[in-house]
């Protein structure tokens, strides 16, 4: 085996340990509870993979999975911690959902428009602690973790009070009304909520990946990640490279929501996201930044997130555990096999008194 297939390879194995000791630990828990862990581990397996229906529900809850890892990872990889996703995608899903039933064009253009409007939200709401950060030197991670809610009651604000107006009641589900059909994203398969919003998680892997391994902005992300001072004393445009990531990633994030509204639920509907942005900063750290690896770890936690349905429907559990796995996991693939070892060695070996 070539050294240079060595890093990959130990990559796959930290991901193969960390699900196999996340799912063992979960077995046990499970057991206590007087449930079968071998029936919860079987639906877990047939409901993500077991036929082609399961397949595609799969990619369906994999494809914001991973466009959120995606943003997250291009502001990772220029140093900057962009905690707001989860209410930059609220952003972006509400102006996608106005565009959608408000304008009238013709079905590509609608659906262009709606994208790009979207993006744009995600991206500008994005610009505050991005020029807080640039220009002030502000902590970008306060400032886009209280966000969050700004948007997300922000949104809701808006959708029971300007929308929905007097037909708002305490018991309402606060939505806007449904997108034309001009605006939504074609499916894949009838029947199925997979829809084209796949296809874009996709090309901006790969757009992405090009960009931070293959031009000059991408060279000076990297640098920026690794040292801010260094970077700085080798010329790097500091605040610029800072600048343009908070927008991409604000952007990404836009396009969660875009395609959560324009593909599976064809109206903006308050608590749609169930906190896919802050799953998209696990899925992205566990992808170290790299765009093709979020592919794969998005795909991870999208099955994961299919088999919580199927648990909660064939069990006696709920979707709790599948939040148990995915912290087991996280926390397991956080540690260092060879470090620990070593430690653990030097413990077992030092004299006693």
């Amino acid at each position: 085996m070539t050294l240079r297939w060595q890093p990959a390879l130990a990559l796959v194995w930290r991901y193969v340990y960390a699900l196999g000791l996340g799912m063992a630990v979960v077995g046990l828990i499970v057991a206590m509870q007087h449930e079968s862990p071998w029936q919860t581990y079987g639906v877990l397996a047939h409901s993500t993979f077991g036929s082609v229906t399961d397949t595609l529900y799969t990619l369906r809850w994999a494809t914001p999975q991973i466009l959120a890892g995606l943003a997250c990872a291009v502001g990772f990889s220029a140093g900057v911690f962009n905690i707001g996703v989860e209410g930059q995608l609220y952003l972006g899903a509400f102006v996608a959902g106005v565009l959608g039933y408000t304008l009238h064009l013709p079905p590509l253009l609608h659906v262009l428009v709606c994208t790009a409007g979207g993006a744009l939200a995600g991206a500008l709401y994005a610009l505050i602690p991005a020029a807080l950060l640039v220009f002030w030197g502000i902590n970008e991670v306060v400032v886009t973790l209280m966000l969050n809610y700004v948007a997300m009651l922000g949104t809701q604000y808006v959708t029971r009070v300007d929308i929905m107006g007097p037909a708002a009641t305490s018991a309402s589900v606060l939505q806007t009304p449904p997108v034309l059909v001009s605006a939504q994203l074609p499916q894949l398969v009838p029947g199925v909520s997979v829809n084209a919003g796949l296809y874009i998680a996709l090309g901006v892997a790969g757009l992405l990946w090009i960009v931070l391994y293959r031009t000059r902005f991408g060279f000076n992300a990297v640098a920026l990640s690794q040292s801010l001072r260094f970077a700085a004393f080798a010329g790097a445009p500091v605040r610029r490279v800072q600048l343009y990531a908070f927008l991409m990633s604000g952007a990404l994030a836009g396009l969660v929501g875009v395609t959560e509204i324009l593909g599976v639920d064809h109206r903006f509907i308050a608590g749609f996201s169930q906190n896919v942005g802050f799953s998209g900063i696990m899925v992205a750290l566990m992808a170290n930044n790299n765009p093709l690896g979020v592919l794969f770890t998005g795909l991870l936690f999208g099955s994961l997130s299919n088999g919580s349905l199927a648990l909660a429907r064939e069990t006696n559990l709920n979707s709790h555990v599948i939040m148990l796995i995915e912290g087991l996991v996280i926390l397991f693939f956080t540690v260092n096999l060879q470090q620990l070892r070593t430690r653990m060695s030097s413990i077992w070996r030092r004299p006693t008194a």
